[in-house]
């Protein structure tokens, strides 16, 4: 396989970020009189397609892996506010609807959280046994 040059190198990680292959052109360092004929030319290539893809691919795993820890997060703080027994009842009842509702454990229509009452009060004390 071909050796990418800085200018290709440059081209496929700008390509990626923007999609427009003239501006990744010329922010890799292609003159903007030869930009257009250079985007066919680089693009063309099976190296920078190949550094494309990998670059795409690793972009896809981070944002996988940031989306994992951030997922954990979000279900620690949903925790804390089911938990928080000075938190308002619409407030613990909304946590709980997106906990089970995530979950797979919740029809849509089995609470409205914007009623206040003996049954969303209900609701609340069977989630504490």
């Amino acid at each position: 396989m071909e050796t990418l040059t800085t200018k290709q190198r440059a081209f496929a990680e700008n390509y990626v970020l923007s999609g427009n292959a003239k501006q990744a052109a010329l922010d890799a360092g292609y003159s903007a009189s030869v930009a257009k004929s250079a985007t066919r030319e680089v693009l063309g290539s099976s190296a920078v397609q190949q550094e494309v893809s990998n670059i795409q691919k690793a972009l896809r795993e981070e944002v996988a892996q940031r989306l994992a820890a951030l997922s954990v997060k979000a279900v620690n703080r949903l925790e804390k506010i089911i938990d928080d027994e000075d938190a308002p009842a619409t407030a613990a009842a909304r946590a709980c609807d997106s906990v089970l509702d995530r979950a797979g454990h919740l029809r849509r229509a089995a609470i409205d959280t914007t009623e206040k009452g003996d049954e969303l009060q209900r609701f609340l004390d069977s989630l504490q046994q």
